[in-house]
């Protein structure tokens, strides 16, 4: 098969870029000193790795910033289209005030079946981010062991519940080695809990 040209990352990606930062700008990975902004740059870069274009790659960078922040969906889609507006929309797990979200097994539900229904593109970015939030909670657990679940909303069992289904409902449209890495973190991830 023919290779494909990589994507061109373009003054959208700059834009996206300098927009995660400033919405993040305050933000830190629960429990930590890392800024958050780490985040979506790493679920940017495993896109990109993925065969990810750029309206993947805008919307990696964006995926959190509805449910974290006071920007709407409608304001995402007119800086950066339709598309970059839906995956955002598909990765969110709440699109109201960040600070009165629902609990969270009705998120995380309701977040899988939105999952079901979701195109390629989305699963890409919902797949990059769910690889790097089981690779940073594992980092976590092998450094300060099972102290590590404290910090969630959610216990150990339903967090691991929640990457394995997201895994069953996404994990077959990703691309190999994608989908190779976020198995291999989800079965991690369950040694943790059995």
């Amino acid at each position: 098969m023919p290779k494909t040209a990589p994507p061109i990352l373009g003054a959208r990606y700059g834009l996206a870029l300098q927009l995660a930062h400033q919405m993040h700008l305050t933000h830190v990975r629960k429990s930590t000193d890392v800024p958050y902004v780490s985040h979506v740059l790493s679920v940017s870069a495993i896109v990109l790795e993925n065969g990810g274009d750029e309206d993947t790659a805008v919307a990696a960078l964006l995926h959190d910033v509805v449910e974290d922040t006071a920007l709407d969906l409608d304001a995402v889609g007119a800086m950066f289209g339709p598309v970059v507006r839906e995956i955002v929309a598909g990765c969110s797990d709440t699109t109201g005030d960040p600070g009165h979200k629902p609990d969270w097994k009705t998120r995380k539900l309701a977040h899988i079946e939105h999952a079901r229904r979701a195109g390629e593109k989305t699963r890409l970015v919902l797949g990059a981010d769910k690889l790097h939030n089981a690779r940073a909670t594992l980092a976590d657990l092998d450094e300060q062991g099972a102290e590590t679940w404290t910090r969630f909303n959610a216990g150990a069992d339903e967090i691991v519940w929640y990457y394995r289904t997201m895994f069953e409902v996404i994990g077959e449209s990703l691309p190999t080695k994608l989908r190779r890495d976020l198995a291999a973190a989800v079965d991690a991830l369950s040694a943790w809990v059995s």
